[in-house]
């Protein structure tokens, strides 16, 4: 009698218990489980749970010396520093990158490479956010590939924003998050150069900016983090 009950109150389930086999759910847990289904959507967007201060950020610059073939190259690693929030308007990370290591590069920029990855401070838990290659140079900056925020591709999820992405139509307009790095000269050899790392929307058309506040969402639920490691005993 619940049961039909439960029907009478929400007609969508009348084929879904027809078809069904084995024992229905209670009748109090199979109403609530419907009116939450088709409940209106919280308007207010999420919020997010962490800030920059939740993580330490990393950036490597390595080259390939010895370069044969594109995707064959062997890199050495000429810097790893940690980057701190320069901007907040526009969420901007900053590393002080090594003296003299700029007019290296600037000489010949194709055979290098960048990495940035995040920690989740006080863990080993660890997420890239980009790894790309220098594209162009004006003698002043260095301009590294744009080259969108990795998501992971093996859960629900991630199969979920690839598909999405991967969809010809013209009308799949896109917003994806990107990491845009830049590399701009010291003020002389015996000066410190900056990496600035710069949180943007990437989409087929347009780059637009991102505000603290997607960054962080960005972060939390954008990137493919790696698991806890076990402790060593």
């Amino acid at each position: 009698l619940l049961h039909r009950l439960v029907r009478h109150a929400c007609p969508l389930l009348g084929p879904t218990a027809r078809g069904a086999t084995g024992r229905p759910p209670k009748p109090e847990v199979l109403y609530n489980s419907q009116r939450r289904l088709f409940a209106p959507a919280d308007a207010a967007p999420p919020a997010p749970a962490t800030g920059f201060d939740d993580y330490v950020f990393a950036l490597e610059l390595a080259r390939a010396p010895n370069a044969t073939a594109p995707g064959a190259h062997v890199y050495e690693s000429l810097f790893v520093g940690e980057g701190a929030l320069a901007s907040s308007e526009v969420p901007r990370l900053e590393f002080v990158v090594s003296p003299g290591l700029f007019d290296t590069c600037v000489t010949d920029w194709r055979d290098w490479r960048a990495r940035v990855m995040a920690t989740r401070r006080g863990t080993y838990v660890r997420a890239q956010l980009a790894e790309t290659t220098i594209d162009d140079s004006d003698g002043e900056t260095l301009y590294f590939d744009w080259r969108p925020m990795p998501h992971g591709s093996q859960d629900a999820r991630g199969r979920l924003l690839t598909w999405i992405r991967s969809n010809p139509a013209a009308e799949n307009v896109y917003n994806w998050p990107l990491l845009q790095l830049r590399w701009e000269r010291g003020m002389g050899a015996r000066y410190a150069s900056t990496v600035s790392a710069t949180f943007r929307w990437d989409s087929p058309d347009d780059v637009n900016d991102m505000n603290l506040e997607q960054a962080c969402m960005a972060l939390e639920n954008w990137v493919a983090w790696s698991e806890a490691p076990a402790v060593v005993v």
